[in-house]
């Protein structure tokens, strides 16, 4: 089972007992087994098959390391991006969220109402930008994840 497991990962898991599936007795015609240089061509073929399987996993195996090393390293990138990506979102929203706080403070001593508008207008401003910044770098994300 951990045999066929390894081959699956390898694609290769059609290989395992082919040639019991090409010579099972459904398959093998009975008069073919009467024949004296059968069973000798037959053992010969299956030690020409057993050579070209070796073969072909040993080379399929090779190429099966080199692609797991490839996702692996694919993976890798895609979830260092992600985290740099989401932490320069958090950094973002902290920086923004300290501005807002100064700002606030800022309009609590602040008498003139045109001031104080002034002021939400240009925090809502300040904030619309934020989210583009932030939806422009997702989208950012998105497209090199892509390619």
């Amino acid at each position: 089972q951990a045999v066929l497991e390894r081959l699956k990962q390898s694609f290769l898991d059609a290989t395992e007992d082919l040639f019991e599936e090409l010579f099972s007795k459904e398959v093998e015609p009975e008069a073919l087994t009467v024949l004296t240089c059968y069973v000798a061509l037959k053992e010969d073929f299956r030690d020409k098959l057993t050579e070209d399987m070796k073969a072909l996993r040993t080379w399929m195996e090779g190429r099966n390391d080199a692609r797991v090393k490839k996702t692996a390293a694919f993976e890798k990138a895609i979830n260092e991006a992600e985290k740099e990506s989401e932490e320069e979102a958090f950094q973002m929203v902290r920086d923004f969220r300290s501005h807002k706080k100064k700002m606030l403070a800022q309009i609590e001593r602040e008498d003139q109402r045109a001031a104080v508008e002034a002021m939400i207008n240009q925090l809502l401003e300040q904030l619309g930008g934020l989210e583009n910044h932030l939806m422009a770098n997702e989208i950012q994300l998105q497209e090199s994840i892509f390619e």
